[in-house]
């Protein structure tokens, strides 16, 4: 399988991919070029790998860096996982700078966000309600670009449902579990 997405391959994906709310992930990674993107709750590795390769198909900078969040081998039993060694395997066929870090949304963002650096798009796939994400909100500034885009997930029905959310959003966010904590001191 050839790593390099064709033009057709590329409108496949952007029109008749399955689950439908992935479509508008691979519409934004066209337009936004983004170089750097961290995908935290991984749902497949083949939307992982569809994003680095339109990411590698529309931006000037060929190299990707991919950074995967997920809890690989921790997830429970009923739910269908992917381990870390065979997503990294996978991953790394699309030659982008892979990086994957087990854990969960509200637990590893606030121990790696520092690290992650500036990054162009975020995804967050997590089955927690948004009230529940209030304490990491203050921690996604800071792997940010200014122009940077959180896609966060908004629905728990059979079809994902993507919230787009800029870094002013984000900053909201944050700023609002800046002063929970401040009321609760």
């Amino acid at each position: 399988m050839s790593n390099k997405l064709s033009t057709l391959g590329y409108w496949k994906l952007r029109f008749f991919s399955k689950p439908i709310g992935d479509r508008c992930l691979y519409q934004f990674v066209s337009a936004a070029k983004p170089t750097s993107i961290v995908e935290i709750g991984l749902t497949s590795i083949e939307r992982s790998r569809n994003l680095i390769r339109i990411a590698q198909k529309f931006s000037q900078q060929k190299t990707i860096k991919f950074c995967g969040i997920d809890l690989f081998e921790g997830r429970a039993a009923s739910v269908p996982g992917m381990s870390l060694k065979e997503v990294h395997r996978e991953l790394q066929k699309t030659e982008a700078k892979i990086r994957l870090m087990p854990g969960d949304f509200g637990s590893t963002v606030p121990r790696v966000a520092n690290q992650l650096g500036q990054n162009d798009l975020i995804i967050v796939t997590t089955t927690e309600n948004h009230e529940a994400l209030t304490p990491t909100w203050y921690y996604l500034p800071r792997m940010m670009q200014d122009f940077g885009t959180v896609f966060l997930r908004a629905s728990t029905s059979a079809e994902i449902a993507y919230e787009k959310l800029s870094f002013k959003d984000i900053n909201r966010l944050a700023e609002r579990r800046t002063e929970l904590v401040r009321n609760a001191a």
